[in-house]
């Protein structure tokens, strides 16, 4: 075993055969194993020699993701707790006065502006959550590929 944590392993694997004919082979690799609870989630295999490669991939495999950070990360968050807790004073609290929301999906568009909009749509959008029985609702904020939010070179 080259690494292990709650989220795999990184092993070599040997594997040992012989044939109705009596010929004998053995052969080893590199394995990760991902694992979801109970299950096997992912098996990548590797020659023996490509163990550094190997590990660097498990590494990447298993590193937590980088999430996003700046203040309005954090704000959307904050929001989305007081949210999940049914606390609309919290919600409402986080929402400046001048609060400008504005939905430009097909028949959903609407303006809304102050913290008793924002409140409004919210609860809204809760209640149709509800009418088709969601239990669990999760959000994160995510950034797909562009170069405005490249790393320096």
């Amino acid at each position: 075993m080259h690494c292990l944590n709650n989220l795999g392993t990184v092993v070599t694997h040997a594997a040992h055969l012989t044939s109705r004919e009596g010929f004998e082979a053995e052969w080893r690799t590199i394995d990760i194993l991902t694992v979801d609870g109970d299950l096997i989630q992912r098996a990548e295999l590797f020659d023996e020699a490509d163990l550094g490669a190997a590990l660097a991939r498990f590494d990447e495999l298993t590193r937590p993701a980088t999430r996003l950070e700046n203040a309005a990360a954090r704000v959307f968050h904050h929001v989305w707790s007081h949210y999940a807790a049914g606390d609309w004073e919290a919600v409402a609290a986080t929402v400046a006065d001048d609060y400008l929301g504005i939905d430009r999906r097909g028949r959903e568009r609407r303006d809304s502006t102050g913290p008793t909009c924002c409140v409004s749509d919210l609860r809204r959008r809760e209640r149709r959550l509800h009418d088709i029985h969601v239990e669990r609702l999760q959000s994160a904020v995510i950034v797909s590929s562009s170069p405005v939010f490249a790393p320096p070179a």
